[in-house]
């Protein structure tokens, strides 16, 4: 029946939307620039006929969102059960990955992510940030000996996150300037917990946001190396589309999460 239907839609505009194989289907050119106007079309209509009904002022519904996996669990998870009780008409369904998703294509109503943005046409609010540099486990230091300058890394065994987007390249900031230091990897990983538990271990120096190794820290298990040559903060932003009509259920989200991380989450580097 849907095959008939997209078929008849082809048939009536003049062009394919769907390009079609025996084991694939994918958006043609021509379909790629429909389905979003299409989506944008049936949210304004979903729009106007909840203000029609009175609707249009209350959070209701599914929220979907994606957070990174650390950041979700240690401070987005925690905040849901607040929200859950000021918004008692939505419901809230968290996808926790690591990997950067497209909140068009897969439906998802907002996204937290911890890092530089790329140009987009995504409303970005900032939650807050977060502080980057490189730890070490005292037994590794003490048999390595600690790094001085960012070019001494070539002489250790380094940790890396593979999901980074220059993955062998670490930035620092050396006399008020940016400096980017080439870093031969002996062991990577695309999750940041398990890289630091690695660097507890002594496998080498690792750099990760501060929130990941507080405990670590405060354990005395991880010490800072490099403290002189700290990267920039990351900024922790939440992500949505930018629509004329935007849900009720985006806007209380995004405005309970700004207030909450400005009550909880401790902005600067220690």
């Amino acid at each position: 029946m849907v095959t008939r239907q997209v078929a008849a839609l082809e048939k009536e505009l003049g062009v394919r939307l769907l390009n079609r194989s025996t084991r694939h289907v994918s958006l043609s050119e021509a379909g790629a620039e429909y389905y979003p106007g299409c989506i944008e079309l049936l949210e304004r209509l979903d729009a106007l006929d909840s203000r029609v009904s009175g609707q249009a002022e209350r959070a209701t519904g599914l929220l979907r969102v994606s957070a990174p996996l650390d950041f979700g669990l240690m401070y987005l998870r925690p905040a849901i059960r607040e929200f859950l009780s000021r918004e008692p008409g939505v419901r809230v369904e968290i996808f926790f990955e690591d990997r950067t998703v497209d909140l068009l294509d897969e439906r998802f109503d907002v996204s937290l992510r911890v890092g530089r943005l790329p140009d987009s046409n995504l409303v970005a609010r900032r939650l807050g940030q977060a502080c980057i540099a490189c730890y070490a486990s005292p037994d590794y230091l003490a048999f390595k000996g600690e790094p001085d300058h960012p070019t001494d890394l070539s002489d250790h065994q380094v940790l890396e996150y593979s999901l980074s987007p220059t993955p062998g390249k670490w930035r620092f900031q050396c006399s008020n300037r940016d400096v980017d230091q080439q870093v031969e990897w002996r062991f990577a990983a695309n999750n940041g917990r398990a890289l630091a538990e690695a660097a507890c271990e002594g496998l080498g120096i690792v750099r990760l946001p501060e929130f990941l190794v507080t405990d670590h820290l405060a354990q005395g298990r991880l010490l800072e190396v490099l403290a002189d040559y700290r990267s920039d903060p990351l900024d922790v932003s939440l992500l949505y589309l930018q629509r004329r009509l935007n849900p009720a259920k985006i806007k209380v989200f995004a405005d309970f999460l700004i207030e909450h991380f400005q009550e909880t989450w401790s902005e600067g580097c220690s």
